[in-house]
This record gives structure tokens, C-alpha cells and sequence, in this order.
């Protein structure tokens, strides 16, 4: 059986990213064949550092003549055709679903839908190719109840990402007689991640007058910024690491933690908070969207909690944990106990691969109507009633080439419909 995964080049480090090269390399192990295809072509894909963080998962780019609409669907067709599928998996890439729910009638290949972000574009994704998916994958149970209000349930189904480990845990650390190292693993973007909640973090460690470090795993805009507002002082030393492989964290990132602060305000994992519980390290949570709901992060029990932005609430839950070292033992055994009941890379797997043998024993879901593109322009040649290709084709003729700002422009994440 031939899987085929599609999806973008950017960012290169990430949950997401993991996700998908824990999957492959775990589908090959079981006899599958997988290809992997990357969206490439634009200035601000990074393609070639996507391959150089992942060289297991050996995969190829989807290289377009440009980034017009309908030179992207081509290139996807192509690969469609090159590969001949029996499942299509589009991982946050709507020209790659798009294309593939057109194509799942002439080619019989079945589509999986994995879901990673709670939000409107899953649930556009959802609304505009669900009649063409015959599985959607939600990685939590708020995005799983929100589909399946508009999806037959039986179609929708939680698989929770799974972590990997291979090794024993570290060995609890004690913190006597040493400094308290406090870990940040993100992107250092405000949006969900509020990078910027580090600098009001930071401040508070400062007026606890104690020693402690900060080391701060990630890149992103807020990079340059936050290294301004956060350095090493009288009581804090400060490290910026950059953006890490998953080998990279385990090497130079969790090993030297005792604490990972997670700041966000939504997340559907998030994973670095039960990479941390398979190491054994303790979690201090905002209370981010969907955490209660999923019911894995529970506050005394295997975490500690504060409210969203407040970095003072942040800052004494490490001090109250610093002085109980029974708390902290009792975190520490229940976190890692979570982690090995649900969270294992194995248990993701089998789940995953249950669930392939399933659809494919179906009849393939066929969309019920003409399906709408994710991205596309209705300017003034559409109106005149030029198709999409023909459209781009005098575009291009005019020089009037697509200028994008952001990646996730280039190859949109989601379905949207975008003006000339």
C-alpha cells in the first residue's frame, strides 16, 4: 500500500513537523511505502532546511513554474499522477486537498484529513472538501466536538500525538545546591504562542531575587526583540538556542530543564508538555484554550496552572514548587505516568494504522458537488469570464507575478478566498 503525505515547507521545526516524520518513519517500519511531498517554489518556503531538519522522512519538492493557482494545482497533479496513491494524507495544505478531492474519483485513492489547529480553517477545510474525506484525524477533543457537529461522527475520529522516546527517563533532578533551569520551547510569534508574556516572565523572575536560568528554544519574528528585553543578569543567566530538531532538544534543550513554561493562549497538544512528562520534567501551563476541555493537563495533578498572561502567577508557582520538593515528585511520576498511558508514539501509530486498513476496506467518499478552490482570484479577468488558468497565463504574460508577505501565503494552510 502506497501513502502519500503533502504538505508545507514552513516552519521547519515544529510539532507539526515531528508529527509528520514520527508517522513516516513509523509507517515504513511497517511495511509501508510512504513519499513525502513539500511545498517549494516560493521565497519564502524553505524547502531545502525543511529536508535538512528531517533527512529521514526522504522527501521530495513540489516545485511549480510559479506560484499563480493554477501552476500549484498542476504541479500537485503531477505528483498524484507520478505517485498513484491508495491514500492521500494533506497536511496543512489546501491547494494539496483541494487537488486531491478533484482527483479522488479518476485516481480511487482515499483522502485522510489529519486536524492540528483548532480553529476557522480546519473548519473551512472541513466545510468545503469534507464530502471528499474519508477520515478526519483530530489531534484534540475540541476541535473532534467542533467537527463533528457538521461531519458524521463516525468519520471523525481523536488520535492524540504521540511523543517519541526510545531512552529511560533523565533522572529527577534535585535542586539542591544548583540553579533552577526554566525551558521555553515555541515559535517566538505573539499569536497563540504570546512570546511576548517571556519579557513580563522574566521581570517577575528578577523580583523573586533568586538564581535561576532561562533557556529559550525557538525562532520566529519576536526573536530579535525578545533578545533585547531578556539578558543574562546579576540573578538570571538567559540562552537563546535557536530553532532545535526534536534530536537537538533531547541533546542540548530538556536535559538541562526543570521546568518548561508553556505561555499560550490556544493550543491542541501542545507536545513539548508531554515530551517534558516523558522526561520527567515539570510543566508550568497557561490555561490555554482547550486545555480543560481535553482533560490531560490537570492542574496539581501532574502540572501547575495560571491564567493566561499572568506571568506573576507564572513566576510563583515555580517558587511554590522550589519549596515542596513532595509536589514536585508527586507532578513528576503522574506526568510521566500520563505520558506512557496515552501519549506514546506507538499508540499513536496503531490507532493510525487501524484506521487506514479501515477506510481502505470502504468505498471511497466522492464529492457531491463542484468543489470551490482554496485560493484563487476573482478580479476583473474572472469577471470577464477567463478561467483561473487562462487568467494566470495573462498574468503572467503582463509580468504581474503573485507577491506574497508570509509563507502560508505562497501555499495557504487552509482554504481561503483570496482577492486579486
Amino acid at each position: 500500500m502506497k501513502i502519500l503525505f503533502l504538505t508545507k515547507s514552513w516552519p521547519t521545526i515544529g510539532g507539526v513537523e515531528t508529527w509528520l516524520r514520527d508517522m513516516v518513519t513509523g509507517l515504513r517500519q511497517q511495511h509501508f511505502e510512504v513519499e513525502v511531498w513539500i511545498a517549494g517554489g516560493g521565497k519564502k518556503q524553505a524547502a531545502d532546511d525543511y529536508l535538512a531538519a528531517y533527512p529521514e522522512i526522504r522527501g521530495s519538492v513540489i516545485r511549480p513554474r510559479n506560484l499563480f493557482a493554477s501552476q500549484k494545482w498542476r504541479a500537485i497533479k503531477k505528483v498524484l499522477f507520478d505517485t498513484k496513491p491508495d491514500v492521500v494524507i494533506p497536511v496543512m495544505l489546501a491547494d494539496a486537498l483541494y487537488q486531491a478531492a478533484n482527483l479522488k474519483r479518476e485516481m480511487d485513492f482515499r483522502i485522510l484529513y489529519p486536524v492540528h489547529e483548532h480553529g476557522n480553517g480546519a473548519m473551512a477545510d472541513v466545510a468545503n472538501y469534507g464530502s471528499a474525506m474519508d477520515a478526519i484525524l483530530c489531534a484534540d477533543r475540541l476541535t473532534l466536538d467542533s467537527i463533528s457537529s457538521v461531519v458524521p461522527e463516525t468519520r471523525v475520529l481523536h488520535i492524540p500525538c504521540g511523543v517519541s522516546w526510545s531512552k529511560s527517563p533523565d533522572a529527577v533532578k534535585s535542586l539542591t545546591d544548583r540553579v533552577p533551569v526554566v525551558g521555553f520551547c515555541g515559535r517566538l510569534e505573539q499569536g497563540a504562542k504570546r512570546a511576548t508574556d517571556l519579557i513580563r516572565f522574566y521581570r517577575e523572575l528578577i523580583h523573586a531575587r533568586r538564581h535561576f536560568k532561562l533557556l529559550i528554544a525557538g525562532e520566529g519574528a519576536l526573536r530579535s526583540q525578545l533578545e533585547s528585553k531578556i539578558s543574562s543578569s546579576r540573578s538570571i543567566d538567559v540562552s537563546f538556542l535557536g530553532g532545535l530538531s526534536r534530536d537537538q532538544l533531547d541533546q542540548k534543550f530538556y536535559p538541562k530543564i526543570d521546568y518548561l513554561l508553556i505561555t499560550s493562549d490556544s493550543e491542541t497538544g501542545p507536545l513539548v508538555a508531554f515530551e517534558a512528562m516523558a522526561r520527567k520534567r515539570l510543566v508550568i501551563t497557561s490555561n490555554f484554550l482547550g486545555r480543560a476541555y481535553n482533560g490531560e493537563l490537570i492542574d496539581r495533578e501532574n502540572c501547575l496552572v495560571f491564567p493566561v498572561g499572568d506571568m506573576q502567577k507564572a513566576c510563583s508557582c515555580i517558587l511554590e514548587l522550589e519549596k515542596d520538593p513532595l509536589l514536585r515528585v508527586f507532578m513528576q511520576e503522574n506526568g510521566h505516568a500520563h505520558f506512557l498511558a496515552t501519549r506514546t508514539q506507538k499508540a499513536m501509530l496503531d490507532t493510525w494504522l487501524y484506521e487506514i486498513k479501515r477506510v481502505m476496506k470502504c468505498s471511497p467518499r466522492l464529492p457531491r458537488c463542484k468543489l470551490r478552490p482554496p485560493s484563487c482570484s476573482h478580479g476583473k479577468l474572472a469577471s470577464l469570464g477567463f478561467s483561473q488558468a487562462a487568467g494566470d497565463n495573462i498574468r503572467c504574460l503582463l509580468g504581474r507575478n503573485p507577491k506574497y508577505l508570509y509563507a502560508s501565503e505562497e501555499w495557504p494552510y487552509y482554504s481561503q478566498i483570496a482577492d486579486e
